[in-house]
């Protein structure tokens, strides 16, 4: 909590300052203004520990809470919407790296009447912020009275417990929670966003069938949630989390053979198929943009420059691959699939399969072994001289069984399930280094064709020169580091973790 917050059963806003003010409180004049509590869609600040305020009125200012300091407040005129749009110095610094590419986007929006009083110590420094708000109502029609809130520096605890002693004797009383946690509650409001967490809690004897229901139920909330935000390009996290989640219940589908009825699992892998092909191409983009500031970082600024026809080409990409996802989100065929998956996740089975009541542990076991078994036979054989395509197909088989052990991460021991994901993220993250220089190449490739044709100037023909050339060294160091990647994935230390996560999934 912030603060020491208090509130009076009876006393209103007049009242309450006039009893403060006996107690020697000095406060200026009343103003109303509109906060609106800022944050990320999944609640990055929140997680922080951090309240980000756009205060709206006579001077308008961003307001920065953290526990064990008081406010730290900029001038504002407009809410920031990226971490780019942050005012400099140390307030946006505190901000900006928990942000990354998310927008900050309102949790909730009201009018707050106020007055404050300053308290300082010997030395003028400000020690204590104490604020009276007016009665406030809620937008969902909810209310609550007159409140006071003390916001005490670190390490001066005082004046809050002077105030304890104002309230006994004026019939104040601590309430637990501060006013944004009131207006909060009132709207029935997580300020803790929507996080997309593929591990749902499961027990090593479940049936499989439930289960696997349990697992592509919880995906499919986030798809969802990612849905509007997708189709409303709010950032690119959006299309960034609804992929994973269409790709993560594609792969768990075509893991519940025998478990699923195959009705169900032949028409759903179909239409998984078509929205993660949907998704494909914005995403490629939206991921070059994203990786733009590292590829010309260390160029001279003249290339940089030179470099800018080229951003706005790719842009101009993604604008129309953006345009044929938002088609096909906001077809006739998104919305009956999704509609029919919600219904089939809840409804009874026409069949059961023979395995749809075998524990799930088990289960999940024989498909763990036989995705790793596989990225390891997969693996094996690619040399100096295989195709770039034989990477790209190891990355898939690895990414399926990553997602077999997050989504179904609630049957293995949490210690054992981080340290196996530890392990094989090492070889994704070289796998990935090379499918997105390959496919950034590609992309640039098409670029200087398209520039090639509209004439373009020799400063950016010569950038884009130097910019390929850092993409092709990019690819070449990522695949000369590719074995020893592997071999740390298939090393004796990794089969020791494979062990111990089996048999704990098949114990008694």
């Amino acid at each position: 909590m912030f603060t020491t917050t208090f509130t009076h059963a009876d006393a209103g806003f007049g009242e309450i300052i006039a009893m403060l003010a006996s107690a020697g409180l000095s406060f200026g004049s009343p103003r109303v203004v509109r906060r609106t509590v800022l944050d990320t869609f999944d609640g990055r600040l929140y997680a922080a520990g951090m309240r980000l305020e756009h205060v709206a009125g006579p001077s308008s200012h961003l307001a920065l809470f953290a526990a064990g300091s008081l406010p730290a407040t900029i001038g504002c005129a407009d809410p920031p919407r990226f971490a780019a749009d942050l005012p400099g110095g140390p307030f946006g610094a505190r901000i900006r790296p928990l942000l990354e590419m998310r927008a900050l986007l309102p949790v909730i929006s009201f009018e707050d009447r106020t007055t404050t009083a300053i308290i300082r110590n010997s030395a003028e420094k400000a020690v204590a912020t104490i604020v009276v708000h007016d009665t406030i109502a809620t937008e969902g029609g909810a209310s609550f009275g007159p409140t006071v809130e003390v916001v005490a520096a670190t390490g001066h605890t005082e004046p809050a417990d002077e105030l304890r002693t104002v309230a006994m004797t004026h019939g104040l009383f601590t309430i637990d929670d501060d006013v944004i946690g009131l207006v909060l509650r009132a709207a029935s409001v997580d300020p803790a966003g929507f996080r997309s967490d593929p591990t749902v809690e499961l027990h090593r004897h479940d049936p499989a069938a439930a289960s696997f229901r349990s697992v592509l139920a919880n995906l499919a909330r986030t798809i969802d949630a990612n849905w509007q935000g997708t189709v409303d390009d709010i950032d690119t996290e959006f299309l960034h989390e609804l992929r994973v989640a269409v790709r993560r219940t594609r792969s768990v589908i075509g893991q519940a053979k025998r478990v699923l009825p195959e009705s169900l699992r032949s028409r759903f892998r179909d239409d998984f198929a078509w929205l993660a092909h949907a998704t494909g191409p914005t995403r490629d983009l939206d991921v070059y943009a994203l990786e733009w500031p590292k590829y010309i970082a260390g160029m001279s600024a003249e290339h940089a420059a030179a470099l800018g026809p080229v951003l706005d080409h790719i842009e101009h990409h993604r604008v129309h691959a953006r345009a044929d996802l938002v088609e096909v989100l906001t077809s006739d065929r998104a919305a009956a699939v999704m509609a029919a998956w919600h219904t089939v996740l809840t409804a009874e089975p026409d069949d059961t399969p023979s395995q749809a009541g075998a524990p799930i542990g088990r289960a999940v076991a024989k498909r763990f072994r036989q995705a790793h078994e596989t990225v390891l036979h997969q693996g094996r054989l690619i040399d100096a001289e295989s195709p770039a395509e034989h990477l790209h197909d190891l990355r898939k088989d690895a990414k399926k069984l990553r997602y077999l052990v997050e989504c179904f991460g609630g049957v293995m021991p949490a210690k054992l399930r981080k340290s196996f994901i530890k392990h094989l993220k090492g070889l994704q993250d070289n796998l990935g280094e090379h499918q997105d220089a390959e496919v950034h190449a590609t992309e640039l490739n098409r670029v200087a064709a398209e520039l090639g044709r509209e004439q373009a100037g020799p400063a950016t023909t010569a950038a884009l020169a130097a910019l390929t050339d850092r993409l092709d060294q990019t690819q070449r160091e990522a695949r000369s580091e590719f074995a020893h990647r592997f071999s740390t994935y298939d090393s004796s230390e990794t089969e020791a973790i494979i062990d111990h996560l089996l048999s704990a999934l098949v114990a008694p």
